[in-house]
C-alpha cells in the first residue's frame, strides 16, 4: 500500500506525494478516475541516492515540487532532498526529475506554497532530530534550481522561542504557519524583506482549534478579508463529526469546487467540502492547492 501526503493539481493532472515508499502517483483528470489508464507513477528511489519520505507538493506553472519530510533515502545518509519534476518531460523517466539539498540540516519540512514567484518550504519544528528544524526556506522560482544563492531562509524561533511540530501553509499572498505547541499562526507580507522579523504577523489560534489541529480532526478556517489576529476572523470544523476515522489528514488540494483533505496514516478515511458554487478555479499556478 502507498501512504500519501499532499497533492497538488496542474490544471490536468493531480500529483500525490508519496509519505515513505518514494512512489510518486499522478491522476489524469481528462480521463475515467477508475480507470487503471489515468494513472501513473514514479519511484523516486530510482534516482541515486533519491528521497523516499514526502509531505505535499506544489506547482510552479512548469515544476512540480516534492517537499522532503525527513532524511530517509535508501542509504540513509545525508540530508533531505527538495525532489523537483519537469512537467514537460515524461512522468516517469529519471531523466524528468532532479534534487537538490538544501543543506538544512537532517530533518525536513511539512509541506510549501507557491506565490507566482517564489517557492515557501515550512519548517517541521525545533532544529533537532526529534522534531525536526525552525527554519522556513523560500527559492527563487526564476534562478537555478541548485544554485545556493537561490535559497534564503528566516528562522520562526523569532517568532516563537517555543516553535515546535509541524507547520500548514496557504498561497493568499502570505504563508501561514501552525506549530504543536501553541498553535501559532504566523503570516508573512510577501512585498517586505522575508528575512525581517517585522515582516511577519503572528496569531495564537490555539483557542479556535486546539493543540493538534489537523492531526486531531480540527479544521481551522482563516477569512483573508478581515484582521488576522481577531478572534472573529477564524472558524472551525471538525471532520470526526462526519466519521469516526475522518481524522490524521495530511495535505489537500482545491478542484475549484471542491477541497479534499488527503488521508495518512491508518486511515484512509477521504473528507470532502464543498467550498464554492458554482466553481472556478483561480489562476494557476498561484493557487495549486496543495498544503499539509
Amino acid at each position: 500500500m502507498t501512504f500519501l501526503a499532499g497533492a497538488t493539481f496542474d490544471g490536468r493532472y493531480v500529483y500525490f506525494a508519496p509519505s515513505y515508499q518514494g512512489v510518486a502517483v499522478r491522476f489524469d483528470t481528462h480521463s475515467a478516475f477508475d480507470s487503471r489508464a489515468s494513472w501513473s507513477q514514479f519511484d523516486t528511489k530510482t534516482r541515486p541516492v533519491g528521497q523516499v519520505c514526502f509531505v505535499g507538493a506544489t506547482f510552479d506553472g512548469r515544476y512540480v515540487y516534492y517537499l522532503p519530510l525527513v532524511n530517509c533515502s535508501p542509504s540513509g545518509a545525508g540530508t533531505p532532498l527538495v525532489t523537483r519534476y519537469d512537467t514537460q518531460m515524461p512522468f516517469d523517466g529519471a531523466s524528468s526529475w532532479s534534487t537538490y539539498n538544501d543543506g538544512n540540516g537532517w530533518s525536513g519540512y511539512c509541506g510549501g506554497v507557491f506565490d507566482g514567484r517564489y517557492l515557501y518550504l515550512l519548517p517541521s519544528g525545533t532544529n533537532n532530530r526529534t522534531f525536526g528544524q525552525s527554519l522556513v526556506r523560500r527559492y527563487d522560482t526564476r534562478a537555478a534550481f541548485t544554485d545556493a544563492l537561490s535559497w534564503v531562509s528566516f528562522d520562526a524561533t523569532l517568532l516563537d522561542p517555543g516553535v515546535n511540530g509541524s507547520a500548514e501553509g496557504r498561497s493568499t499572498g502570505s504563508t501561514s504557519i501552525s506549530f504543536r505547541t501553541a498553535v501559532l499562526a504566523a503570516r508573512y507580507d510577501t512585498f517586505t524583506d522575508f528575512r525581517t522579523r517585522s515582516s511577519w504577523s503572528t496569531f495564537a489560534a490555539h483557542a479556535q482549534v486546539g493543540e493538534q489541529c489537523s492531526f486531531d480532526a480540527v479544521l481551522a478556517r482563516y477569512d483573508t478579508l478581515a484582521s488576522f489576529d481577531a478572534p472573529e476572523s477564524w472558524s472551525t470544523f471538525e471532520t470526526k463529526s462526519l466519521d469516526k476515522n475522518a481524522r490524521g489528514f495530511a495535505g489537500a488540494v482545491f478542484d475549484g469546487r471542491h477541497f479534499y483533505l488527503v488521508p495518512a496514516g491508518t486511515s484512509m478515511t477521504v473528507a470532502r467540502f464543498d467550498a464554492k458554487w458554482p466553481p472556478g478555479m483561480p489562476a494557476l499556478p498561484h493557487w495549486p492547492g496543495s498544503f499539509l
